[in-house]
């Protein structure tokens, strides 16, 4: 995430960790161009990791590079007064959260999945 996060997103990441917050900052300055759609796998274990549940409505799209992963969450709704569209989860390989923040606008240096 560069400086000019909305708003809502600097909200949003006040609650959050702030070391998984400036991790989720550097991922989204860089190139990710392997995002996929997600899945029904991705959306019961959203359901299923109870640390995540609230954070978004659904898994928008993921991705994996070398030993960690990478989950798009996206909210239905958004925007002041609601949460961001979208929030970042880095997970290391045996699922851990290394990397967590609220964002609006998706990262130039990323592709969006297929579809």
């Amino acid at each position: 995430m560069t400086g000019d996060e909305t708003l809502t997103a600097r909200m949003d990441n006040a609650g959050l960790d702030p070391a998984l917050v400036t991790t989720a900052r550097a991922v989204m300055g860089t190139t990710i161009k392997s995002w996929e759609n997600a899945g029904p796998k991705e959306q019961v274990l959203l359901g299923a990791r109870e640390d995540l549940r609230d954070l978004g409505d659904h898994v928008f799209a993921v991705a994996h590079e070398g030993k960690s992963s990478y989950w798009i969450l996206q909210n239905d709704w958004s925007g002041f007064p609601d949460p961001s569209e979208f929030v970042l989860v880095g997970f290391k390989d045996q699922g851990e959260v290394f990397a967590l923040g609220y964002f609006e606008d998706w990262p130039l240096y990323w592709t969006r999945p297929e579809g």
